[in-house]
Formats: structure tokens, C-alpha cells, sequence
């Protein structure tokens, strides 16, 4: 279930349909962005948001949302998903911050446990670097995605 404060929905803007070529519609408040499909209807708002709005939203590498922000196994961590990727939330010293990982090197952080890994959290989201490479540094680390598509991980 879907809870959503009425001071959120304060500042309505309007309705818009799913650019992606999925169906859909997308609803537009002061404090959040609803996305409906048949996938269910997920509400992207706050530090999740600000991440994914400057990604492109649907229309970017992450993806229409798949889920509501949930909680993992570490209490200072949590996670979003959208079809191509995560926004985790990383709570440090009473601040959060969000930190997007998307395609191979999300699948990966994913398979290799997330924040229970050997990396631990993130500390910066997928950034690309020389040679057609992306990037996210950890807490302990980082992966690499080359540019072939192989991913390294280094751990300290």
C-alpha cells in the first residue's frame, strides 16, 4: 500500500502519459511524482526524486519504478527499484543521500549482496570514466563496468 501525506499532494501539476512506449500514466505533486502501469502504481519522491529526475526519469538508464522505497538489512541503507536499475538511500552522520546504480553494475552490487557485501554502501553513484567505463564507488571499494561489458570488483 501506497501511503502518501495530504501536505505531499498539496501542489498538484497534472497528468501526463508514460513517454517509454509503456502504458501508463505518471501524476506530478510539489513533494513526489506517482507512476501507475500495470506493474503497479509507485511513487517516487524526496532524495529518490531529486536522483531520478536528474537521470531522466522513465525515460532514463533506470527506467519506469518497479517498487516503493523499502528498508534492507542494514538499517543506514535503503533501496528503490525501477526496471533497469536502484537509487539507495544512504544514511551517514544523520544526512542521506542518494546513490543510483543501474544496468550491469547494479546487477552485479545486487548479486554480490548489496550493502551486506564486502563493499558495503555506496559512497557515489555510477559515474561513466575513460574508455567507455562506468563506475560507483563503495564503502570498501568499487566496480568497474568495461567497456566490453565485464565487471571488476576491487575491495580494500
Amino acid at each position: 500500500a501506497i501511503t502518501v501525506s495530504p501536505a505531499q499532494l498539496d501542489s498538484y501539476v497534472g497528468q501526463y502519459t508514460l513517454t517509454t512506449g509503456l502504458t501508463g500514466r505518471k501524476a506530478l505533486f510539489g513533494n513526489l511524482d506517482m507512476y501507475s502501469r500495470s506493474a503497479g502504481t509507485f511513487v517516487v519522491g524526496g532524495y529518490y526524486r531529486d536522483s531520478y529526475r536528474a537521470l531522466n526519469s522513465q525515460t532514463g538508464v533506470l527506467g519506469a519504478p518497479t517498487s516503493e522505497a523499502t528498508s534492507t538489512s542494514r538499517a543506514t541503507v535503503r533501496v528503490q527499484r525501477f526496471q533497469h536499475g536502484s537509487i539507495y538511500r544512504v544514511s551517514r552522520s544523520g544526512r542521506g543521500a542518494p546513490y543510483a546504480l543501474w544496468g550491469a553494475l547494479d546487477t552485479k552490487y545486487r548479486d554480490l549482496g548489496e550493502s551486506r557485501s564486502d563493499l558495503g554502501a555506496p559512497t557515489r553513484s555510477e559515474v561513466a570514466i575513460s574508455g567507455g567505463r562506468f563506475r560507483a564507488y563503495f564503502a570498501h571499494g568499487h566496480v568497474t563496468v568495461q567497456s566490453n561489458g565485464s565487471v571488476t570488483v576491487v575491495t580494500d
